[in-house]
């Protein structure tokens, strides 16, 4: 007998199907997801994940904004034992990189195509992430701040941050570099830590 359903009670389903689409998403690595699907995973009836998400888009930014709460705590968590603005930059990098690389499914769709089309009709999503990227804005600004630099140079410095350690991640997941498992951890922190201690 399937007891899911009566597991859910207080607002728990939404977050329930959230969680459960994010594991089939893990799962599939790129297949479709659909609501019937999530439904189908969580135990509940077909109906059930229309009466918090109004269609699968907006199933897939709950799922994104999901992600990036956990990219950033993640980040947090890198910078709270952190002295230094060279070094919060290079702990920020690593953090971000490594997250992709543990969940790269979900990472694929925080910045997909098909999620850029409609995110920005999701606020709650739009400020999540932005709110990633201001944490590498911030790091960047710090480290420019006591070197004078303008602040368009600290703009440029910021596109600079997040392109690598964006890049790094993709390239990583995609496997268009293949280091082998024992050498990737010490290969994203030479990276990061190259382009850290590499700004004024």
């Amino acid at each position: 007998m399937n007891t899911t359903k009566g597991a859910y009670h207080h607002g728990d389903l939404r977050r329930e199907l959230v969680a459960t689409a994010t594991d089939l998403l893990r799962r599939q690595d790129g297949g479709e997801l659909t609501l019937r699907a999530v439904a189908r995973a969580a135990g509940v009836s077909q109906t059930a994940p229309y009466r918090h998400f109004a269609d699968k888009n907006a199933l897939l930014a709950a799922i994104a904004e999901a992600g990036f709460a956990k990219l950033e705590s993640r980040c947090e968590g890198a910078l709270a034992t952190t002295v230094g603005s060279h070094n919060r930059l290079h702990q920020l990098g690593k953090a971000y990189v490594q997250f992709a690389l543990d969940e790269p499914a979900l990472f694929r769709l925080m910045f997909s195509a098909e999620l850029g089309q409609f995110k920005d009709q999701y606020s709650e999503l739009v400020a999540r992430g932005k709110q990633v990227h201001d944490m590498m804005r911030v790091a960047v600004e710090e480290i420019l701040a006591e070197s004078g630099e303008s602040a368009e140079e600290a703009f440029a410095a910021c596109v600079a941050a997040w392109s690598l350690v964006h890049g790094l991640a993709f390239l990583l997941i995609d496997r268009a570099i293949k280091p082998p498992p024992h050498e990737t951890e010490a290969l994203i922190d030479a990276v990061t830590r190259m382009f850290a201690t590499g700004l004024p």
